[in-house]
């Protein structure tokens, strides 16, 4: 999943994957942002920084969907909206999203 958006934006973090190469059980992708990508997720968000992007996900597929579950990781410094003053922030979060196909 790479390449402009609908809006002709670049994705500041993106990974294409073959649908047909999953096979029946899925597949299972370790992804990390590297320097350049993180930089942008930081100036997207408006923080000072991201120092790591990092997450586990498994990509199956059936007739009628697309199915992605995992978990994220990130490592960011932002400013404290009182004081200015930078703080570090870990995120950290799981997903499980449907992706419906279209039907032909």
């Amino acid at each position: 999943m790479t390449g402009a958006n609908p809006s002709g934006a670049v994705p500041e973090f993106s990974y294409e994957i073959e649908v047909g190469d999953l096979g029946k059980q899925g597949k299972v992708f370790r992804l990390a942002a590297n320097e350049e990508e993180r930089a942008r997720i930081a100036a997207r968000l408006g923080v000072p920084a991201v120092w790591k992007l990092e997450g586990e996900l498994r990509v199956s597929a059936t007739k009628s969907a697309i199915r992605v579950e995992g978990a994220l990781e990130a490592e960011l410094t932002r400013e404290c909206v009182a004081s200015l003053e930078e703080m570090q922030e870990t995120v950290s979060e799981t997903f499980d999203i449907d992706f419906l196909r279209e039907a032909p």
